[in-house]
């Protein structure tokens, strides 16, 4: 299969779609939070043990 320029645009716009929808601060804030809180949910069993 040959990489046109047609293909590689297309393939380059699909990658920025994807980037932009899923590389946000909000999701990075999301994650973050998620391990924080999972991270002193355990430390505060293992203390109540």
């Amino acid at each position: 299969r040959t990489l046109t320029p047609q293909l590689a645009q297309a393939i380059g716009a699909a990658a920025l779609r994807r980037v932009l929808a899923e590389h946000t601060y909000t999701l990075r804030a999301r994650l973050v939070d998620d391990i924080f809180k999972a991270h002193f949910e355990r430390r505060a069993m293992e203390a109540a043990e």
